[in-house]
């Protein structure tokens, strides 16, 4: 069982076979420590701290399916956090596909 990222990062480059079970990885997914959330494959598997990229695109989707008036989705996040770009990118990408207005603050 590991610790954060950091400790993920060192224990990955230590074995491909040993399970590594972590209780909070931070974007494990976009950190390459797992291919998918459905799928991680590899030798890595656990629980995630904050959503991913692809999370946060499926709640966009589910708002839309929510409330299918709405007209707009927004995201209000600490613009110094390490995910916030990335954050806004993909919740502006999801509005546009569902033809929703974005903003970010």
């Amino acid at each position: 069982m590991t610790g954060a990222n950091p400790v993920i990062a060192a224990v990955k480059q230590a074995t491909a076979t040993i399970p590594i079970v972590t209780p909070n990885a931070r974007d494990p997914v976009g950190a390459g420590f797992a291919a998918s959330l459905a799928r991680p494959g590899g030798n890595i598997t656990g629980l995630a701290t904050d959503p991913t990229a692809e999370i946060v695109g499926k709640n966009v989707e589910l708002l839309k399916e929510a409330v299918p008036r709405s007209s707009r989705a927004a995201l209000l996040t600490n613009p110094l956090a390490p995910a916030a770009d990335t954050y806004r990118k993909v919740i502006e990408s999801a509005a546009r596909k569902l033809g929703l207005g974005s903003q970010t603050r």
